[in-house]
């Protein structure tokens, strides 16, 4: 007759329990390895705090791959401390670290500006089609084109605002070209796409004063701009 040990090794194995919450997640395509809490990186570079974390996007040829993103959480002033700096990591992870979180679509900005054309601006005046095209093959898509739409944060549009101002565009011109990209963004934003925040008009109106842009703010002939 065997010893207990060896008869321990004939026993049957004990069934394994999942939860139903687990066959919930799988059959909706959730992946349990991305739940994973994140709480990011943060660091100082000169006088502005860094944060560092990952997401997962959605290419346009449908596979899913994980992307790292750094994000501007704002100056030393603002921030004085790393645990505050912190904090304001935490708010941005929020949406990442949700159990409702799903990955985002990823393009780039020519990528999507063309079907941004095929089916938001088709439904435009013809004389605000042709001004949208040209702001879009002017000055968007020479400054942005290869640029994931995640890229495009606050300090990426803040530094192409100043590049107009510096081309001596007209103030109505600059708003009219930064309302085409708002329109852009913010249909991407609306369709799933991960892309960044557009610029707060605040921003806006103190580069335009800094800047002294020529000419009176007009009805942006396309979308609109804060």
């Amino acid at each position: 007759m065997g010893t207990p040990a060896k008869l321990a090794l004939h026993a049957s194995p004990r069934e394994c329990s999942v939860s139903a919450e687990a066959f919930e997640s799988s059959e909706r395509g959730d992946s349990l390895a991305r739940k994973r809490f994140q709480r990011g990186h943060v660091f100082l570079i000169g006088g502005t705090w860094f944060g560092k974390y990952r997401e997962d996007v959605i290419e346009a040829e449908g596979n899913t791959r994980r992307k790292q993103v750094t994000v501007t959480l704002g100056s030393k002033k603002d921030i004085p401390t790393k645990p505050l700096a912190k904090r304001r990591m935490e708010l941005i992870l929020a949406r990442i670290n949700s159990t409702d979180y799903r990955p985002g679509r990823f393009a780039k900005m020519d990528e999507f500006a063309t079907i941004w054309q095929e089916h938001i601006l088709v439904g435009a005046k013809p004389a605000s089609i042709r001004s949208a095209k040209s702001h879009l093959n002017v000055h968007i898509l020479p400054h942005f084109g290869k640029r994931g739409l995640d890229e495009i944060g606050v300090q990426a549009q803040q530094f192409f605002v100043t590049k107009l101002a510096q081309a001596n565009l007209s103030r109505k011109m600059i708003l009219n070209v930064l309302s085409t990209l708002a329109s852009i963004l913010q249909t991407a934003k609306g369709w799933g796409y991960v892309c960044r925040p557009k610029l707060d008009s605040s921003l806006w109106r103190k580069s335009a004063k800094s800047l002294r842009l020529r000419g009176s703010p007009t009805k942006p002939c396309f979308g609109s701009w804060p």
